[in-house]
């Protein structure tokens, strides 16, 4: 299905005539990355969040491409697109390839999506160690021929500014689960997070070491899950990505 997306888009926006950008420059950049990484004996794994940020002042009937390669020690997990642009979309398709380390976004509006700024999607990747993650874009074989276009309604295209992206991995040294730092997971840790749900009481932990199913939210689910690690000895808790 995703592939049969990324056909129609393709063809519904080749032909069109390239063209400077109408306004000011278009941006296509990120937010700050964020990474909650923690050693399991001998290895380390976590979770990372890395925001992708566009700037558009004219309305576009698609983004026709936004190929992307990392480096470093990540698995692509999951996206999720955001906001009124993402929303106005009828298409939207993001492919990914842990081979190659690299992923695809396209969207397309049959009406328009709308001038804007801000965070466009977010993409969470598994970690497998510490270190350097640099984001840059490539160039994939066939069309389209730029690694970055956007479209506007009157079936132009251009290409926007990018501005790539490095940040460091490192070790976190709190447990998941572990909400008042004592290094152990147990009942008052449950108790803390249940203060936070439903009492609004936030005590400074790591929002992410709340999040131990990992489904990147702080909710009821977590407790659950909390609850059953310590009183039926199921899995443990992992590292989240509630940042």
């Amino acid at each position: 299905m995703k592939k049969f997306l990324s056909i129609i888009i393709v063809l519904l926006l080749t032909g069109i005539g390239y063209a400077q950008d109408p306004g000011i420059p278009d941006t296509v950049n990120f937010g700050t990355c964020q990474s909650y990484i923690v050693a399991d004996g001998d290895s380390l794994y976590g979770k990372v969040k890395i925001p992708l940020r566009i700037f558009n002042d004219e309305a576009l009937s698609g983004i026709q491409a936004i190929s992307l390669k990392w480096g470093g020690p990540l698995l692509f997990d999951t996206s999720v697109f955001y906001g009124q642009r993402a929303d106005s979309a009828n298409l939207k398709y993001f492919g990914f390839d842990n081979n190659k380390k690299a992923v695809l976004i396209q969207a397309i509006s049959f009406g328009q999506m709308p001038p804007d700024t801000g965070l466009f999607l977010f993409m969470v990747f598994q970690a497998y160690d510490t270190g350097l993650v640099k984001i840059d874009t490539f160039r994939p074989g066939g069309c389209p021929e730029c690694p970055i276009m956007f479209v506007s309604p009157q079936a132009t295209d251009w290409v926007p500014l990018f501005e790539s992206k490095e940040f460091q991995l490192i070790k976190s040294d709190t447990t998941p689960g572990d909400l008042n730092g004592n290094n152990l997971v147990n009942l008052v840790d449950v108790v803390i997070l249940v203060d936070f749900l439903f009492k609004n009481q936030y005590q400074g932990f790591l929002l992410p070491a709340a999040d131990v199913n990992s489904d990147c939210l702080i909710r009821l689910s977590d407790v659950v899950y909390l609850i059953n690690h310590l009183f039926r000895d199921s899995e443990k808790p992992k590292p989240g990505c509630a940042f």
